[in-house]
């Protein structure tokens, strides 16, 4: 293939995938909404810190970030569509190089993540009064498009091996965090340890980031901002050439490019009379059999003959009170169970570990390190912090999955026109949840203790369990809130992921409460997980067992709680 036909590709490609992208508010949710609130974070952290020369630094570290989330999210999803659409395959047996199929995709993320490092520079002026005293403006100005491009690169790696999985999502959500650490986004890199630096420095990211840092805030010549961009456009260039070969020949020896053929609609499985060529068939145009009547002499409705007549209706007696409340218990835990099982997308492995359980306590380290550089508080104040909101991303996406996958299979009619009772319908849908958003925060607590070797007292576990037990249940009850609210919307998950932001800003997990404005913390104290996140650290700090927090926890999710009726 000529250069020009490359060219012309890629061109059209881009802005294909970009004007795709743009119509999705779940992509403008990443890019707008995401990097606003990592930046608002990096500031009160900076200004806490009583480091004001940093705030431009945090602030084009927070628009890295969101260049990083956009890339990685638009990359995962744009594979898992294609292989969903079906059109994967064809994509790679067409006689167009996979690289030039999939690097349009990458560039167009990190185009649409280009407005994240813009709007977070703006935004910083206006909202946080950041003086925009660029060391190198016009370095800054090509250092930026160079990190783009990188990470357009990197997100063209992934891509391809998204193209390996068929869970591509269970790799990317939990990739956020360790190339926000490893390529000392906002953390320098040698406040990381020390066995993680021959990582850093083999990723081209790293170096894109300190081209943009040294451009920046940096006190150095133009070298220390053109070499850094050099070692990039390398990296970058050499690991594309080493992995995309391979990992094309090995998506078509495996097989991974489609998923399975799904069976037949459910009314041809289900009559047999339906299917061609059964025995059973009848020819079109033939009468309807006649009903056969049954051995009890009644019929149905729609069946009935003259000579025929139904018989008495029993008296309608009410059922006892154990009779209701086994009824009841039944519908809680078999009903929960169910629709746990049907509704919630993150149950296989891949993604229940990827998504759940590694995400959330990468996420927790991250903070933790950036806590170290910034002596804002200890390690203690970050773990438990984080360890509490790390229920909230099964909280709040499964409450959401339990009543929009209702939704989606057509099945919320008939749970909202059912007899039952609405509080154990409704209970049983949240018992899984809750239950799932304890296991990973014990899980990440546990986890995070013994890789930084902090130590909970033994007389706060038993507290310590029951404040993350509070925390799960009023988040998952706001996440059927969401849900409930979520059916006003057509993309439901917009919804959740802009709840997720905000807790991760207004609840206290990461920025001392104090340090944030009024209003922030007036809206705090009406969401979940902010009184939690107050009780674990009293307890670890040995203050005793806080009731009113707790309390104050299960009041905050009952009054989120509601359903779609």
């Amino acid at each position: 293939m000529s250069f020009v036909r490359a060219l012309r590709l890629i061109l059209v490609g881009v802005r294909t995938h970009v004007s795709y992208m743009s119509r999705s508010p779940l992509e403008i949710t990443f890019a707008v909404l995401v990097p606003l609130v990592y930046a608002t974070l990096s500031v009160y952290l900076f200004r806490a810190a009583d480091d004001p020369d940093g705030l431009l630094t945090a602030a084009v570290g927070a628009g890295l970030m969101g260049i990083w989330s956009s890339v990685l999210f638009g990359s995962g999803g744009a594979v898992q569509n294609q292989r969903w659409l079906g059109t994967l395959e064809t994509l790679v047996a067409s006689p167009t190089p996979l690289s030039l199929v999939l690097l349009p995709i990458a560039l167009a993320t990190a185009v649409i993540g280009t407005y994240a490092m813009g709007a977070t520079v703006v935004r910083a002026a206006v909202l946080f009064d950041v003086p925009l005293d660029f060391a190198h403006p016009v370095l800054f100005l090509a250092a930026v498009p160079v990190c783009v491009l990188v990470l357009g690169v990197m997100g063209l790696l992934l891509a391809t091996t998204f193209v390996l999985l068929r869970n591509a999502n269970a790799l990317a959500h939990p990739l956020d965090a360790p190339v926000w650490l490893l390529s000392g986004m906002l953390v320098p890199i040698t406040a990381l340890p020390g066995w993680t630096s021959p990582v850093s420095w083999a990723l081209p990211t790293t170096w894109g980031s300190r081209a943009v840092h040294a451009a920046t805030s940096g006190s150095a010549g133009a070298g220390e901002v053109l070499v850094p961009m050099g070692v990039a456009l390398g990296l970058g260039a050499l690991l594309a050439v080493l992995v995309l070969g391979r990992v094309e020949q090995r998506a078509r020896a495996a097989a991974t490019l489609s998923f399975a053929g799904e069976p037949g609609p459910p009314d041809a499985r289900e009559d047999p009379a339906r299917k061609p060529g059964s025995p059973e068939a009848r020819k079109p145009g033939s009468p309807e059999p006649a009903p056969v009547p049954p051995r009890n002499g009644r019929m149905n409705a729609n069946a009935r003959t003259p000579h025929m007549k139904p018989g008495p209706t029993p008296p309608y007696r009410a059922p006892s009170l154990y009779r209701r409340i086994v009824s009841a218990s039944r519908l809680v835990v078999v009903g929960g169970a169910l629709s746990y099982r049907a509704l919630f997308s993150w149950t296989t492995p891949p993604m229940f570990i990827g998504t759940l359980l590694v995400g959330p306590l990468l996420q927790l380290l991250f903070f933790v390190f950036l806590g170290r550089q910034l002596h804002v508080a200890d390690d203690r104040f970050y773990l438990l912090g984080n360890a509490v909101i790390s229920a909230s991303t099964a909280c709040v996406y499964g409450g959401t999955m339990a009543i929009a996958n209702e939704r989606r299979y057509g099945t919320l009619g008939a749970v909202l026109l059912s007899p039952r009772n609405r509080a154990p319908l409704w209970f049983g849908r949240a018992l899984p949840y809750v239950l799932n958003g304890l296991v990973i925060s014990v899980f990440t607590l546990c986890a995070a203790c013994l890789l930084l070797g902090l130590r909970i007292p033994v007389a706060a576990v038993p507290g310590l369990g029951a404040v993350l037990f509070a925390a799960a249940a009023g988040c998952s009850a706001f996440g059927l809130a969401l849900g409930a609210l979520g059916l006003r919307f057509r993309d439901v998950f917009l919804v959740s992921n802009v709840a997720s932001s905000v807790l991760l800003l207004l609840t206290g997990a990461n920025v001392p409460r104090e340090k944030l404005p009024g209003w922030m913390r007036a809206l705090g104290d009406v969401l979940p997980l902010t009184h939690a996140a107050d009780a674990a650290r009293q307890l670890s700090a040995g203050a005793g067992f806080d009731r009113r927090g707790v309390a104050a926890e299960f009041v905050t999710g009952r009054g989120t709680r509601c359903s779609p009726s």
